[in-house]
């Protein structure tokens, strides 16, 4: 399976979008799980917060023992949630960071 993702930083100056598509086939039953992370332009550290939302959502789903895939994703979600939370906690220059997230699963 192939995948691709881009996003374009437009007139801003940097870019806090990232995306992620994964299959395993060793959890084919799992599916595709995609996610689409926007960071909160004008905070701090959107771009961090973006990234650790997809690397949290996409693991958390995929090694989650759960039979609902819908139950599954949103636990990952949740994980991600706390994992941007304390990660903002714990240093001054990262607080208030923040982002969006969409997931799916096919």
């Amino acid at each position: 399976m192939q995948t691709a993702v881009l996003t374009d930083k437009g007139p801003r100056e940097s870019n806090q979008d990232q995306a992620g598509v994964f299959f395993s086939a060793k959890n084919a039953g799992k599916g595709v799980v995609g996610v689409i992370c926007d960071g909160v332009g004008g905070r701090n550290s959107g771009d961090l917060a973006s990234q650790l939302a997809i690397n949290t959502i996409i693991n958390s789903y995929m090694n989650d023992g759960g039979k609902d895939a819908g139950e599954c994703l949103n636990r990952a979600v949740d994980r991600a949630n706390s994992k941007i939370f304390v990660r903002a906690g714990s240093k001054h220059s990262l607080i208030g960071m923040g982002t969006t997230a969409v997931a799916a699963v096919v």
